[in-house]
């Protein structure tokens, strides 16, 4: 970015604080530096024109939930850009950072085994499994953003989940224990 925010502002300082935390976080939707950092950049604008119009009463969780927003529009529009953040193993390493390390690495390998599971999935339900469980979108945004009907979604979700399960009992897993460890559900109790 060629300007930085003004450091008086709250939100300027928040933003300044957490851009190396964003633009990671933003490398888990989209792959291209150059569209991380428009992103960054449309997010800052987006947030001082909310700050105009609304109290903004977390700028944090706010700055995270408008980067999400911009980023998903940008893969939306270069599909062949959209990359799944379970391949971006990077934001873990703060989920097993307080943990054992023997149990950080049967975690780690119950974790893996619920990705390759999701990679086993057929692509139009991976799609949807992970905007629902990963994003936390409703099934109706599920539906206009894949311009297919709520009922097809609710479909492709029990399939995944039944074909998940499946796959980690196979494994000798249950799909409990490694829900616990998702990304979002750890965002969602954060914020």
């Amino acid at each position: 970015m060629s300007k930085l925010p003004d450091p008086k502002d709250e939100l300027s300082r928040i933003f300044i604080d957490n851009l190396a935390q964003l633009g990671q976080y933003l490398r888990g939707f989209l792959r291209s530096p150059q569209d991380i950092e428009d992103v960054l950049q449309d997010a800052y604008i987006k947030a001082l024109e909310s700050q105009q119009r609304q109290v903004i009463r977390t700028p944090r969780a706010f700055l995270y939930k408008v980067c999400k927003n911009l980023a998903l529009n940008k893969a939306n529009s270069h599909p062949h850009q959209f990359t799944e953040p379970l391949a971006d193993l990077t934001e873990l390493e703060s989920l097993f950072c307080s943990l054992e390390l023997e149990e950080q690495l049967h975690q780690q390998q119950r974790f893996a085994a619920f990705c390759d599971a999701l990679k086993r999935l057929p692509k139009k339900c991976r799609k949807v499994f992970i905007l629902k469980k990963i994003y936390g979108l409703s099934n109706t945004d599920i539906a206009a953003k894949l311009d297919i009907k709520v009922s097809t979604v609710d479909k492709h979700l029990a399939k995944g989940l039944l074909m998940c399960r499946d796959d980690l009992q196979r494994q000798g897993l249950d799909i409990s224990t490694v829900a616990k460890q998702m990304p979002t559900q750890r965002r969602r109790a954060g914020e």
